[in-house]
């Protein structure tokens, strides 16, 4: 537990080091040699800590820069889409099989789990090695990331931490929503919440049946969630300040 809590308090610093140089470089700010070197040693950290949480932002975290720097009028969904579609050709013709490899993973991490007995553990279907094995368990997943545990199944301190956690990313979440339908908030960055941040928590939640491997997992993708959904409340602390 504890080499985990070690990884994830480095991570936060490759988070802070990287993510916010690229996101004011997207904003057409430029690159300073001091940014550069910052941003190349958090780069260097995400890679060696938690490559699939890179792995799973920079798509979408490229196709923001090249829409935002180019100042492309069609839908970053589009871009997305197209290399989506180059990295699954690259992968396919370079012999790698990431489904297998999600699959595996899955199922290796179920039966250590089985064997060690830690508790929190929620009931997955085992994955196969077929696209549509993965497709099927996305909403699972998701719920499983995001929602679980439920109120009824809390029994140990680490889910009442998950639960509350859980209570309050729901309620930012929903405020943020009313904010935006109140005030027609308007910013860019929603896409890159959806096509960044979004794999990930489907993969955590694909191959983690631990639920506190899973709060530790989603962890550094849900304080990306929070400060991408922060510009939709802002309406709401101005009012109160006035």
């Amino acid at each position: 537990m504890l080499s985990g809590v070690i990884k994830e308090s480095v991570l936060f610093i490759g988070i802070g080091m990287f993510i916010p140089i690229m996101l004011r470089f997207a904003d057409r700010s430029r690159l300073t040699i001091q940014n550069l070197v910052l941003a190349s040693v958090g780069l260097c950290i995400l890679i060696m800590v938690k490559p699939y949480f890179l792995a799973s932002l920079v798509p979408a975290l490229i196709i923001h820069i090249v829409w935002q720097r180019g100042q492309i009028q069609k839908s970053p969904w589009l871009g997305w889409a197209s290399l989506a579609i180059i990295i699954v050709a690259s992968l396919w013709f370079l012999d790698i099989h990431p489904i297998e490899h999600i699959a595996r993973k899955q199922n290796d991490f179920i039966n250590h789990s089985a064997i060690i007995g830690p508790g929190s553990e929620i009931h997955l279907t085992p994955l196969q090695n077929t696209p549509k094995s993965i497709l099927v368990e996305l909403p699972t997943s998701l719920f499983n990331v995001l929602i679980e545990p439920l109120p009824t199944r809390v029994t140990r301190p680490g889910e009442w931490v998950m639960l509350i956690e859980n209570i309050m990313l729901w309620s930012l979440i929903g405020l943020s929503l009313w904010q935006l339908y109140k005030h027609r908030v308007h910013q860019t960055n929603i896409h890159l919440v959806i096509q960044g941040i979004i794999p990930g928590l489907l993969l955590i939640g694909l191959i983690s049946p631990v639920l506190g491997a899973t709060m530790r997992y989603r962890a550094p993708f849900l304080l990306l969630l929070i400060l991408a959904i922060i510009p939709y409340l802002h309406p709401l602390i101005t009012s109160r300040d006035e």
